[in-house]
């Protein structure tokens, strides 16, 4: 009879383990589709510096390692294959308000052609989709629509999609 109720509970287990994944999928597909097209909004300052597509990264303060979670070096390679590709292309970070970066890391981001703005509660007011979405990361267009939403660092098949959305 044990036996009966532990495969039971197993069945169980693996059975809402899977409703659960299926659910969580179903939602992140609608809030893909809900963010494709969607303008965002830059401020006048950050768009008259910046070229026409821009890769967005929201940085929100993730305590004493938000330098590290910004992967700098990642997104300088990417930067480098946008550039022998030819694909003009900035790479921004909003960070957080409360973020300081190092002088160090600032100057690096210079040295590596990486923007950054500090004001993500100002880019939030003016852009609510985007508060509270599970994605920090997005490829906007030139008329500064979302084109692409997730991370292409360790996804290789993401990346070749932002270098051909970016190549149109």
């Amino acid at each position: 009879m044990r036996c009966k109720t532990e495969c039971f509970f197993y069945f169980f287990f693996v059975l809402l383990f899977a409703v659960c994944s299926c659910s969580n999928k179903a939602n992140t597909t609608d809030y893909v589709k809900n963010l494709r097209g969607q303008k965002v909004w830059f401020e006048e300052s950050v768009t008259d510096t910046l070229k026409e597509s821009k890769i967005l990264i929201l940085m929100p303060d993730t305590g004493d390692c938000t330098t590290c979670a910004m992967q700098v070096y990642d997104w300088y390679i990417y930067k480098l294959d946008l550039d022998k590709h030819e694909l003009n292309c900035d790479i921004i970070y909003v960070l957080n308000d409360s973020v300081r970066l190092d002088k160090s890391i600032a100057n690096l981001m210079k040295r590596y052609k990486l923007n950054y703005i500090a004001n993500l509660s100002s880019f939030y007011s003016e852009n609510k989709i985007l508060k509270d979405v599970p994605f920090t990361t997005f490829l906007i267009d030139k008329a500064n629509k979302i084109k692409l939403v997730g991370s292409p660092i360790d996804n290789d098949k993401l990346w070749k999609l932002y270098k051909q959305a970016l190549q149109k």
